[in-house]
């Protein structure tokens, strides 16, 4: 094709036909122009497409992300309402005996305060948009902004809850709760042989449960725990209400498109 238009362009050249040559040159750049801006707006378009494919993959990776996530989280709020719960309900019946011995299933009350919730943290799609750099592959900028800011605080959840486990529930609670009640399988839901407590392990329980240095460290403990339920409570609750309305804006966005 090009040794066509060179032909041309010399023969015009040869037979003096100088304007002619000037409006021919002029005409083949203008087709060149045109073949290179037909070749860009087939290649952008080719490259929208598969951007929005693209799009649309990773909006409903993200979309299964919390479809996972969801179902764990609200179980986990039932739990923390279930532990401030009960550890209210020790300490007025504390408050009434005025003393933790008289108190009916102390031991198995108190094992449930053993363990601690955490923050189920299901980002793999988050995780691979960030670290490939193609976060700005959602168009929609409202719904990227809720997808970044959902998983900055969902980041943010789960350092505050691993810190409460740790610092707070394993470092300070766990203690006193292990010497102070007798934690038998029983109590976890766990069929053994084991039939009855010791006689000795008993009385040395009760002593310690009328020791007023011991009183006061238990009360304490179990508002302890209680605020750390209620603290996890509202990360939880926090946490499952900007999912849900992320589902329900990505949801949209999908119908859309």
């Amino acid at each position: 094709m090009i040794k066509f238009f060179r032909k041309i362009r010399q023969n015009l050249l040869s037979e003096g036909k100088t304007l002619k040559y000037l409006k021919y040159a002029i005409g083949e750049i203008i087709l060149v122009v045109i073949g290179i801006l037909i070749a860009l707006g087939i290649n952008n378009w080719n490259s929208n497409r598969i951007n929005n494919v693209k799009q649309k993959d990773y909006l409903i990776a993200i979309k299964s992300d919390l479809e996972k996530q969801i179902p764990i989280i609200k179980p986990l709020i039932n739990r923390c309402d279930s532990i401030s719960n009960l550890g209210i309900n020790i300490l007025n019946d504390y408050n009434v005996s005025q003393n933790f011995s008289l108190i009916d299933s102390l031991d198995k009350k108190l094992t449930l305060f053993f363990y601690a919730e955490k923050f189920p943290s299901i980002s793999s799609t988050f995780d691979e948009l960030k670290s490939t750099g193609q976060i700005n592959i959602i168009k929609n900028k409202s719904i990227r902004s809720k997808i970044i800011s959902y998983y900055q605080n969902a980041r943010d959840s789960h350092e505050a809850m691993n810190f409460i486990t740790s610092d707070i529930v394993y470092a300070h609670i766990y203690p006193t709760l292990k010497s102070s009640i007798i934690n038998l399988p029983e109590n976890l839901g766990i069929t053994t042989d084991i039939k009855q407590v010791p006689s000795k392990l008993k009385s040395l329980i009760k002593e310690r449960r009328t020791d007023s240095h011991s009183e006061i460290e238990l009360f304490n403990t179990i508002n302890m725990r209680i605020k750390a339920a209620l603290v996890n409570r509202s990360i939880l609750l926090k946490s499952v209400d900007e999912a849900e309305q992320l589902l329900n804006a990505i949801n949209n966005e999908l119908k859309h498109n």
